[in-house]
């Protein structure tokens, strides 16, 4: 499968969630931070999920929603949002179909890469972030988000 790239299609999806079951075509009209991560529990992944959790009214007040990804279980996921108090849906990627559609999976590590994407109201990826600072992600999401106005 080729890599995506600025403006494709993002891939829809349905997959389990911290909130319930989510289709990513619901989230339509809003922007959308759907950002991939390597495991819950992991300092860099806590510190990327804590700034995006810090910064998530700036994200809301540029009309987006924030989505995690890694291919860890709701039961691990339940338990990372609670410990860091995380304000927006985990997804459960535990088959990685989700990750393989974004070329966001790792084969060898049998788990996510790091990567961000942000889709826009019609569903089309405007920026991808291949490295992603994770003391100040919000504040990348946040420029990227703006730039789309």
């Amino acid at each position: 499968m080729p890599e995506l790239k600025v403006s494709d299609k993002a891939p829809d999806f349905t997959a389990e969630t911290t909130e319930g079951k989510i289709n990513l075509r619901d989230y339509r009209g809003k922007n959308v931070v759907l950002y991939f991560y390597v495991r819950d529990q992991t300092p860099g992944c806590m510190m990327q999920s804590c700034s995006l959790r810090d910064g998530i009214e700036r994200i809301k007040g540029l009309d987006a929603e924030v989505l995690g990804v890694s291919v860890d279980d709701l039961q691990s996921h339940q338990k990372f949002k609670a410990v860091y108090n995380l304000n927006f849906p985990l997804v459960a990627d535990t088959d990685f179909s989700i990750s393989k559609a974004y070329d966001a999976f790792n084969e060898e590590r049998q788990m996510s890469k790091r990567i961000t994407f942000v889709i826009d109201k019609n569903g089309i990826i405007c920026h991808i972030f291949p490295k992603v600072d994770v003391r100040a992600h919000a504040d990348e999401v946040v420029t990227a988000l703006k730039s789309m106005k």
